[in-house]
Order: structure tokens, then sequence, then C-alpha cells
């Protein structure tokens, strides 16, 4: 199922999760350095860190996800992933979004970019397609977060729809339908980052639960007030 395939992922890429609070104000420069750990049924998983740049109407999210923990145990997962676009008030325009996967068998490196998708398995190219039309996961998670009901994310290999189902100060409530139709709840909590709205927890409700958690930052975080 893909949701744990997305628990996986919000345990590591950061993780394949998504949405927040829409109103969040463009900063003209910001940047913010986020140290994430993530956990299943609470055991440690995995760990992230994330950068976030915003400079003259511009962004770019990088990050390095990996498996600590219990998970060593099945795999050395890794995941270098970034993301990038324009701003122009208070939406995001994203132009490009890669990241590479590798574990004891096998890399994987995905990239979007000029309305095409690569993907590139154990060296070998596969065939290019159409890029989803949809905002990545990484540039709705970190920049201008919403809480839009019905958006639309993707993965690079995967398109999730959002219905939310609850919206309170800085929380949110969504029920997470996939591309083969499964679905799971994904709750997402929020924090200001100096003038950056960055996800403070993300827990996923599935067969298990699997969530994670901001541990520091390179500035000092207090509570969001979504709109």
């Amino acid at each position: 199922m893909k949701s744990n395939t997305l628990l996986c992922g919000i345990v590591t890429m950061i993780l394949a999760c998504l949405a927040a609070p829409a109103g969040a104000r463009a900063a003209p420069t910001a940047d913010a350095r986020l140290t994430y750990r993530g956990f299943v049924a609470g055991a440690p998983v995995g760990e992230a860190t994330v950068t976030v740049a915003v400079v003259d109407g511009r962004y770019r999210v990088a990050g390095d996800a990996r498996s600590n923990g219990v998970l060593i145990v099945f795999g050395n997962w890794r995941n270098r992933f970034s993301a990038e676009g324009r701003l122009q008030g208070t939406e995001r325009h994203p132009e490009a979004f890669a990241y590479t996967e590798s574990d004891r068998s096998k890399t994987r490196r995905v990239v979007v970019s000029d309305g095409e998708l690569r993907v590139t398995k154990n060296g070998k190219l596969r065939p290019t397609r159409t890029a989803p039309a949809f905002p990545d996961l990484i540039s709705a998670l970190f920049v201008q977060p919403r809480c839009d009901d019905g958006q639309i994310l993707h993965t690079g290999r995967h398109v999730y729809r959002l219905n939310r189902i609850e919206h309170e100060a800085a929380s949110c409530r969504f029920t997470v339908i996939d591309d083969d139709d499964d679905s799971f709840e994904l709750d997402l909590f929020l924090v200001r980052h100096d003038d950056l709205l960055v996800p403070q927890k993300i827990i996923v409700r599935g067969w298990l639960t699997g969530w994670i958690e901001l541990m520091e930052t390179s500035a000092p975080s207090r509570p969001a007030q979504a709109r």
C-alpha cells in the first residue's frame, strides 16, 4: 500500500507528507535549518535535516533524510532532495523537484523540471514522461504551506489528494487518498520559525502510526496561527 510508502517517506524523505494553513506571508529574505526525527509505533526510525531559503522572490528547499534506529536492520536508507521555484504574493510556482534515494540494493534518481519527469534506477534511465501538473510535496510542505481542502500533490512517483476534515488554530487533519484509492489520515502541526511557517509535527495514521517531529532549529520558534 502507498500509505506504507508514505509512512516510510514521512520518516525519511520529510517525508512524503503535505499541506498547512493558507495566508502565510512571503518573507523577502528568510532562511532556516531544521532537524527532524522520525518514529513508527514509538520506535525511532529516521532523521532528516532540511534547509529553507527565500530570497528575492525565489525559494529553495534542500534536505538529507536517512534511516536509523530499528530500520538500520532492514537497510541503510538515504534520500537527498531539493525543490525550487518562484513566489508571487502568497502563491508559489514550483519549477524543479529532485531526489536521489538509495539503500543497500538500489539507487533511484527522480528529476522533475521543464515539464518532464525523468527517473534513473540503478544507473538505467527510464523513458521520459510528462511531469505531474501539481505541486511537489516538498514545496507544498515548506513554502507558503496552506490548509486548503482538495489539494493534489506529487512525489514524482505517486499523487496524493488531501481532503480536509479538521482545521484548528495551529493544526490541520486530512484524509489522504493516493493514486490507487487507498486512504489514511494525516495530522499536521505548524510552528512559525522567524518569518517562515514550517511543520512542527506530522502524524500519519494508517495500519501503523508514524510521525516526524521537529527537534531543533537555528532560531527561536513560536506557535503558528493557521488561517
